[in-house]
């Protein structure tokens, strides 16, 4: 009976913890909330299961951007504390949402067999619908990093009538490609910088495909020490200190967002998207098309996008390089993504 009550009770307290989430609203000089504005984390319910979105936009009339985060299972509502965001939030309505499975989404009521690419795709669909609804627009934005921008080129694909344009940051095209690019790059760079430790450690687990999640994630980690992931280490420090004071995620938040959420949606979702390649399955689109590519990434790696990029049809489509990054765009290079943002937003606007 004792245990019983302790476990309820830290049921219960887990659950209250989770319960204090909260954005910061609007304010103006004064610390009035601006009239206009909107700044909620919300749950809707799509597609039999609970979602988690994440809402901010200084004026509910200007465009919406969907973003679409990386992974499989690494929502970026909990990363961003305004770091990018902050200033796109003057001239869009930006909305995090955590996929199915992941972060404040993950709940062990899923059915594991909905945990597929094209399940989240028509979450994507669905959220997306709700938002059109929810402000009144005609079509949205959306844009995706990384895992991100598989769901986000599958989505425009199979709903064009929905978006306005798709931004692809860290665009992954073919991944039997992109992990074996991956692996030498690392093994080159371990070899050039003479880590011992390095070279041994990707040599044991050879190249790709890797045997398990635990191979894969062992080139990973040395991918991200080794500059292919994160180009300029110090300035991704900010972001490390702003998950300490994110307050959309809360101390349960974050331990869902590692176990079970990421392990659980990595072990779902892996084996699909290894099988990834767009250079077969999405050669056209009916939108136009933006790749946003990290000179130095090597998660992704750029020169296999920028081939999918000269590969592919749309009624537009520009490239943009950027000189300081890898894998993280968005992060370590902020202000020029803010910048390229408005300048796709304000291109589009004049090519339409």
């Amino acid at each position: 009976m004792v245990k019983n009550r302790k476990l309820t009770l830290t049921i219960f307290c887990l659950l209250f913890l989770s319960s204090c989430a909260t954005t910061k609203p609007f304010r103006d000089t004064n610390g009035n909330i601006i009239k206009g504005s909107i700044a909620a984390l919300e749950t809707i319910k799509i597609n039999g299961i609970k979602i988690q979105l994440l809402i901010r936009g200084e004026n509910v009339t200007n465009p919406v951007i969907l973003f679409l985060h990386g992974g499989p299972g690494a929502p970026e509502m909990a990363l961003t504390n305004y770091y990018y965001q902050k200033k796109l939030e003057k001239d869009f309505i930006l909305v995090h949402y955590d996929q199915r499975g992941a972060g404040k989404s993950f709940s062990k009521d899923i059915p594991p067999e909905t945990m597929t690419i094209n399940h989240i795709v028509e979450d994507t669909r669905d959220v997306s619908k709700y938002l059109l609804k929810r402000f009144g627009k005609d079509k949205i934005i959306l844009m995706g990093h990384s895992w991100g921008t598989i769901i986000g080129v599958y989505c425009i694909n199979k709903y064009p009538k929905l978006y306005d344009y798709y931004i692809g940051i860290g665009q992954v095209v073919n991944m039997h490609e992109n992990e074996l690019l991956s692996y030498n790059y690392t093994l080159d760079r371990a070899k050039q910088t003479n880590n011992r430790i390095a070279v041994g450690q990707l040599e044991k687990i050879g190249i790709p495909p890797y045997r398990s999640l635990k191979d894969g994630n062992i080139q990973r980690k040395w991918l991200m020490k080794l500059g292919g992931s994160i180009y300029n280490g110090n300035s991704f420090s900010d972001v490390k200190e702003g998950r300490k004071t994110n307050k959309e995620y809360t101390l349960v938040d974050w331990i869902f967002y590692w176990l079970p959420g990421l392990k659980y949606s990595n072990k779902m979702l892996q084996g699909e998207l290894n099988n990834v390649n767009l250079f077969e399955s999405v050669k056209s689109f009916d939108v136009p098309i933006y790749l946003l590519l990290g000179r130095h990434d090597y998660q992704a790696p750029s020169e296999i996008a920028e081939k999918y990029f000269n590969l592919i049809k749309a009624p537009n489509k520009k490239l943009y390089c950027f000189e300081q990054s890898a894998h993280m765009i968005h992060f370590e290079e902020p202000e020029e993504f803010i910048k390229t943002i408005k300048e796709i937003s304000t291109y589009t606007s004049f090519y339409k």
